[in-house]
């Protein structure tokens, strides 16, 4: 029997123990991993299974039990199963099995990272048995443990000599810690013991035991435990079903700063290590270079070797034989990237962890979360497509309209799942605005687009839960506990209701009510406003109870109203511009409303905030103007007030700054209430020459916004007066009195509007 201790993931292990197995031939290939996922092993070699991917084993009652275990084309665990389905020869997985390990409700997820220890003494301890061979890399004084391994142990004709080297030295790690293996590395260790018992009991005379290097020294010393006190650690032990599954994973997920606890440090710099051994840091080092040339960025072939050259000689000046990833990184940053830090975080993201996803055929077993995706697409008659084409597009009835009627069941569940998704960061369906086609709160315009990345998305989405409806839960869940400002909260409600979400609903809810009690500011209040009252608006078009939403609009309105004149006081320029735009969409959302009352509390507030004395001008002047324009002041107040605030002999910036916000939106105030035009025309006459010329560059800002026929007709009032003030509504009553009706007209006229009408409608 032979026990290789390997380094998970690691290149120089990798191509040690690929010699080693092809010296051995072995009849019986034993490797640590969950027997429950034998089944998958026969898959190693499918064509289209490209790493890096992962054997995903999870509880079917219960998705929220689930591991991963991920390899690269250079993981030892996979060169050992190729190798033995390849050649033909028996080949399990022998480590604890996870049906085991999800009865005891552990939280044992192989992605996961561990938790923080209380000690130095503890994380350099837990460092040791997790990575025990880049631990003895660092002692040596190297960066890198595969150029450690290389230089230490690759050298040599024997491959089967470094194994034995590394069973040494782990067991004299193991001997000098003063702790002893947790309850469950005892009942891992005792069970891979229990295996190679089986096996040789079987009749296999020459196993290969291929495992983590902590492990190497109890494996190959077995015989000094006793079959009975390894059954005495395993008694007792429950069962539950689990299944197993492929799925794509990537460079990033392999990588150790995301928390995977095996993980390496540069999974894409292991790649070229293992496929181009003797050239590895010039491919790197043209790779970089390659990457800043894309950036704009001047790497010439004369920089690259002069790269190459600097990372070699800092591993002279370190005492190191070669370069690892360190030296590696500071050469291509001095030498190719001037020494730009955000050059050295673009190499180290996409050269030295790589951005390469695998890949996983479909006929082969997929995520949970993927197999839910792909049904609910199918049964809606969606389509996944690479390029860009609105909803439906795809169907082959040319009458099929280019959106979605949330009417219509199926539809409404077509919004549902886009919605979800989009709450996932899976942004297949892109909301439009549907471009001058039919509107309304009932028809929803999509375009659909299935980026290549998405797999990778879906992947993360599953972690969540094994189906769309659970993962958009559990993922809300968490980021109701990261949620710290209002607005983060109200963004995320109308997006939830879209997506019909009842599991987080009143949760989420809960949290805004508690949120919006304890802020202060007004206008933060002011901001989340607009996105409630659009959700009560337009809640019965998707069917859904928006009362609590109501609630909350209530509670908030008396505060906004409380608190906003005092808000629109001794403000700057800069400041009321953004109070300006808030006043505007809070007249917008009081309308959406419909409520005499809460309307008429507005009325009150905006009558304050235009009549107090220190509010900013552009502030008095739209809240006059929205005034006037909902009839709460008739035209005389109106004219009363524009008297005051062109009068009061203040900064005459500050009066076209008032008359800016007076005028917003329309010229038709100044056109046909000709008596307003009339206040303004009379004060323009009390204007110095030098004040006109100061104020011209201000008064044209305020006109500017004005249409072209209105800006005409203005001039034709400047040039010729104002000979009737009239307002427009006494115009339309005298016109309605004075004017008779011509039936003969209308008899003659209506064919041809008829006609029209007809053409339009087809």
């Amino acid at each position: 029997m032979q026990v290789y201790g390997i380094r998970h993931h690691g290149p120089g292990s990798a191509q040690s123990l690929q010699k080693a197995l092809e010296q051995q031939q072995p009849d019986c290939v034993l490797i640590e991993g969950s027997p429950n996922a034998d089944d998958l092993i026969r898959d190693v070699l499918h064509l289209g299974l490209v790493p890096p991917v992962a054997m995903l084993l999870y509880n079917p009652k219960n998705l929220q039990e689930a591991s991963y275990y991920p390899f690269t084309e250079y993981s030892p665990e996979w060169i050992a199963m190729q190798y033995a389905v390849q050649k033909g020869t028996r080949v399990a997985f022998m480590d604890l099995p996870q049906s085991l390990q999800f009865a005891q409700n552990q939280d044992l997820f192989a992605e996961q990272p561990d938790a923080d220890l209380s000690s130095d003494e503890e994380n350099t301890d837990k460092f040791i048995r997790r990575d025990p061979l880049r631990y003895l890399a660092e002692l040596a004084g190297y960066t890198d443990g595969e150029r450690w391994w290389e230089a230490t142990f690759e050298h040599g004709e024997n491959p089967a000599t470094a194994f034995e080297d590394v069973i040494t030295l782990m067991r004299e790690l193991r001997s000098r810690l003063l702790r002893p293996e947790t309850l469950h590395e005892q009942q891992r260790e005792a069970f891979m013991r229990q295996t190679i018992r089986a096996a040789e009991k079987e009749g296999f005379k020459n196993l290969a035991i291929v495992c983590g290097a902590w492990h190497a020294p109890v494996l190959y010393d077995y015989l000094k435990f006793s079959a009975k006190e390894d059954t005495a650690v395993l008694k007792n032990l429950k069962k539950i079903p689990v299944s197993a599954t492929w799925v794509a994973w990537t460079y990033s997920r392999i990588a150790a700063s995301s928390g995977y606890g095996a993980g390496v440090s540069s999974p894409h710099w292991y790649h070229i290590l293992y496929r181009y051994k003797q050239e590895a840091v010039t491919r790197w080092m043209t790779e970089a270079a390659h990457l800043l040339r894309k950036e704009d960025l001047d790497a010439s072939s004369a920089n690259v070797i002069e790269a190459v050259r600097l990372a070699q000689t800092l591993a002279s000046l370190r005492g190191l034989p070669v370069a690892g990833m360190t030296e590696l990184s500071e050469a291509a940053v001095t030498t190719l990237a001037n020494g730009s830090s955000e050059y050295l975080k673009l190499i180290d993201n996409q050269v030295l962890i790589g951005d390469v996803l695998g890949k996983v055929p479909s006929e082969l077993a997929t995520l949970p979360f993927q197999q839910d995706l792909d049904s609910t697409i199918k049964k809606l008659k969606l389509e996944q497509l690479p390029t860009r084409q609105p909803i439906n597009a795809q169907l082959k009835d040319p009458k099929s309209q280019r959106y979605i009627d949330i009417r219509n069941e199926r539809d409404l569940q077509k919004s549902q799942l886009l919605w979800r998704l989009r709450l996932l960061n899976i942004l297949w369906g892109i909301p439009t605005e549907g471009k001058g086609k039919i509107k309304g709160g009932f028809h929803e315009y999509w375009d659909l687009q299935w980026l290549p990345e998405y797999a990778l998305r879906v992947i993360e989405a599953g972690t969540w839960g094994n189906t769309v409806q659970d993962a958009t839960v559990a993922y809300l869940k968490q980021y109701l506990q990261k949620a710290e400002t209002l607005q983060e909260l109200v963004g995320i409600v109308e997006r939830v209701l879209k997506a019909d979400v009842p599991a987080i609903l009143t949760t989420l809810l809960r949290a805004l009510q508690r949120k919006a009690a304890t802020t202060q500011d007004t206008g933060l209040l002011l901001d989340a406003l607009p996105p409630l009252v659009n959700i009560v608006s337009y809640g019965d078009t998707r069917k859904t109870d928006v009362a609590q939403v109501a609630q909350i609009i209530s509670e908030l309105l008396p505060r906004i109203m409380v608190g906003l004149p005092v808000a629109c006081l001794h403000l700057d320029a800069e400041a009321a511009q953004v109070y300006f735009s808030r006043i505007l969409a809070l007249n917008r959302s009081m309308a959406m409303l419909h409520d005499e009352k809460q309307t008429a509390l507005w009325h009150q507030t905006a009558q304050k905030i235009a009549t107090q004395a220190t509010t900013f001008p552009l502030i008095a002047g739209i809240c006059t103007r929205l005034l006037f324009d909902s009839k709460t002041w008739t035209a005389d107040k109106t004219s009363q007030q524009l008297t005051l605030a062109l009068s009061q002999g203040q900064n005459q910036q500050l009066t076209v700054t008032w008359l800016e916000g007076f005028t917003h939106g329309s010229g038709q105030i100044l056109i046909y209430h000709t008596e307003l035009w009339a206040i303004i025309d009379a004060w323009l006459f009390t204007l110095t020459e030098a004040e006109l010329t100061e104020l011209l560059p201000l008064l044209r800002r305020a006109f500017a916004h004005f249409t072209p026929p209105e800006r005409a007709k203005m001039l034709s009032l400047a040039l010729n007066g104002v000979t009737d003030a009239t307002s427009s509504s006494e115009k339309s009553e005298k016109m309605t009195t004075e004017t008779p009706f011509q039936a003969d007209l209308v008899a003659r006229l209506l064919p041809s509007f008829q006609q029209l009408i007809a053409t339009y409608q087809q």
